[in-house]
């Protein structure tokens, strides 16, 4: 059933949040993945159109992130983040779940992004995060140190 007028933003948000809640699914139909991306650009298409004149920070070179406030050199392990997702085609939504364990395991501030891009390029690794294989931040910076010695000889091999 259709949205009535008088509150299709309130019946919106709520759905709107559940799906937020929901992005890490991986268990989805095609209809499906294609309707999450589908609504991932319409949300950044509005935030685009309608976000003026709300305070986002930007003007301070800070963000708001996951409602903390990012300074710049967190913001720069950020967006490195970010670009190691697009390098791979990952979506940064993608490792909520990575963050939250990282988080766990005492990671914060440029660390918490700059681990977040190294598991970015080992999907193995994110895997072994996400179902508690690698549960500790030692084990964890042993295999990504492993992991980042392989990539160097395979390119030094090249």
């Amino acid at each position: 059933m259709g949205n009535m007028s008088y509150c299709r933003f309130q019946n919106t948000l709520h759905d709107l949040r559940d799906c937020y809640e929901n992005l890490d699914d991986q268990d989805l139909y095609n209809d499906e993945k294609e309707a999450k991306s589908s609504l991932i650009q319409l949300c950044t298409k509005i935030s685009g159109e309608y976000s003026i004149g709300f305070d986002v920070g930007l003007d301070e070179r800070k963000i708001d992130y996951d409602d903390n406030t990012l300074s710049d050199v967190e913001f720069e392990a950020y967006c490195l983040f970010e670009e190691a997702c697009e390098d791979s085609e990952y979506e940064p939504m993608a490792f909520h779940n990575v963050k939250n364990e990282l988080k766990e395991m005492g990671y914060d501030g440029v660390d918490l992004y700059e681990t977040l891009a190294k598991i970015v390029n080992s999907p193995v690794v994110k895997q072994y995060v996400e179902n508690g294989t690698i549960a500790d931040r030692e084990d964890l910076e042993s295999v990504l140190s492993a992991a980042g010695k392989r990539a160097a000889t395979k390119e030094l091999s090249r």
